[in-house]
């Protein structure tokens, strides 16, 4: 087992946000994950609550191996995460000597190892200490976040522009998490609790396939369908009603008009310092580098296709990738910008691209 331990002398820099980040990213590559909370203000404990196993950091520095084993010693031959939860009893840590939990601590960490774990992550608190020395001493790796100077956050704005995304803090967590997860954002629970979701989509088996998946939160009444096509729905919808608006590879398909008035309306039901978030084609301004890459793509489905026997599929590909291409159809990126301008949203990035695939965020000014 593998021992990584996120350490710094500073709150408030992500190393409990890394940490999960690494959590989630190691179980969905199949390993077996033991998170040991070591900070009293417990926030990778709340974050992967739904992962307790029952067993408290205190416990680390205070009980022998068979504890763990009773606890651990059955894990699944599949990929699993297991909270080792912070308690108000780590406020005491400081009563033992630094040899007594350092000796202890690592004692413990190799019964996690012996019980099958692949990896240990370990959260620390933000100051020197009994408890971060001890995981220290048991690291394998450590990852010391430096704190982040308002020179430095400015100089990164300059040179990186378009690959930020203006998002409010409250949310770092939550959609970082759920992002990595898989999960959607209001399982997380430091987001916020009375989140409601509408999900658009007038092609029924999209929206057979989500209400499947989704089950749990349309029944809690958090998650609602609407099969109406994009316009009607959003005409239907209060101005200055909604925070967030998020597409993904849908704009592209409309016609220009009938686009253009599904953005006038995006831009009406967003509540001031509201969100457009659109994951789509944009096609490049440079027409002779768009059409290479057009082309490349094209003989990607070729490859691909035919070599999977999936004509029936290369032949529907092949007629959608026309029909968005044709003159009536096709966004291109200056153009597509510029009507947002237009509209009134501010804040307007484009980043992330990936040949004619990129991202699109815009605000709604604040009143």
């Amino acid at each position: 087992m593998k021992t990584l331990v996120a350490s710094n002398q500073k709150g408030g820099v992500g190393k409990t946000s890394t940490l999960v980040h690494l959590a989630f990213d190691f179980l969905e590559r199949g390993m077996k994950i033991a998170v040991i909370d070591l900070d009293t203000q417990a926030n990778a404990s709340c974050t992967l609550q739904e992962f307790k196993s029952g067993y408290l950091a205190i416990q680390m520095f205070t009980a022998d191996g068979d504890m763990q084993r009773v606890c651990f010693n059955d894990l699944s031959a599949e990929p699993v995460l297991c909270s080792i939860t912070s308690d108000a009893a780590m406020a005491n840590i400081e009563k033992l000597t630094m040899t007594e939990a350092a000796t202890r601590f690592k004692s413990n960490i190799k019964v996690l190892d012996a019980c099958g774990f692949d990896a240990g992550l370990i959260d620390t608190a933000p100051s020197p200490g009994v408890s971060m020395a001890a995981a220290l001493f048991a690291a394998d790796k450590v990852g010391g976040r430096k704190p982040s100077h308002g020179r430095h956050r400015e100089a990164v704005k300059r040179a990186c522009a378009q690959l930020m995304i203006p998002v409010g803090m409250g949310l770092r967590s939550s959609i970082a998490d759920a992002l990595a997860s898989g999960v959607p954002v209001w399982k997380i629970k430091k987001s916020a609790e009375m989140a409601m979701v509408i999900s658009i989509d007038n092609e029924p088996a999209m929206q057979n396939q989500a209400k499947n998946h989704l089950k749990k939160w349309a029944d809690d009444e958090r998650l609602f369908f609407c099969s109406d096509d994009a316009l009607t729905a959003l005409e239907n919808t209060a101005t200055d009603s909604v925070d967030i608006v998020a597409s993904a590879y849908t704009l592209h398909n409309f016609q220009h008009a009938y686009r253009h008035k599904v953005i006038a309306e995006i831009f009406r039901i967003l509540k001031p310092g509201g969100q457009f978030i659109n994951g789509d084609r944009y096609g490049l301004d440079d027409m002779s580098m768009h059409t290479r890459l057009v082309q490349k793509e094209v003989s990607g489905y070729f490859k691909i296709l035919i070599e999977a026997n999936k004509l029936d599929l290369l032949e529907s590909w092949i007629i959608h990738i026309l029909h968005d291409e044709s003159e009536d159809h096709i966004m291109r990126e200056s153009l597509a910008l510029n009507q947002l301008r237009e509209m009134g949203f501010s804040q307007i990035s484009l980043c992330h691209r990936m040949e004619v695939n990129a991202l699109l965020t815009a605000i709604k000014p604040a009143q």
